[in-house]
């Protein structure tokens, strides 16, 4: 029983954290890869319309941020996709910062990483 309750302490301390970092990043650093990806036009098209469409959409409270910081998310996993639909110019990508990038990916990596350790601690607990 104790193994289970450290368990759950162990998920909802990284989810935590993880939050933290995400508000702490969509509050400080969200505002700066904006600016390094939809600020620049091209053949009289906005270079990443997913963004602002995004902002225009969903405004700037919560879900805004967090629907923007997915749609820079995308733009940096899947830069030849979103460049094929027509979204971002070939090297838009390149403009963000390396550091920049981290951030992003880790905190994305970090989430999905706990949510596969619940799904295999839900297998194990319901196999016993």
């Amino acid at each position: 029983m104790l193994e289970k309750a450290w368990w759950v302490m162990a998920v909802f301390g990284s989810i935590f954290a993880n939050i933290i970092i995400m508000i702490y990043f969509q509050l400080n650093k969200l505002a700066t890869m904006e600016e390094l990806l939809s600020d620049v036009k091209l053949v009289h098209l906005n270079d990443c319309r997913c963004i602002s469409d995004a902002r225009r959409m969903w405004d700037d409270g919560i879900i805004g941020r967090q629907m923007r910081m997915n749609m820079v998310t995308v733009l940096l996993t899947f830069p030849n996709l979103m460049y094929l639909r027509g979204d971002i110019s070939k090297d838009a990508n390149l403009r963000v910062p390396p550091h920049l990038r981290a951030w992003i990916l880790w905190l994305h990596i970090n989430l999905n990483t706990v949510f596969v350790c619940m799904i295999g601690r839900y297998a194990f607990i319901t196999a016993q």
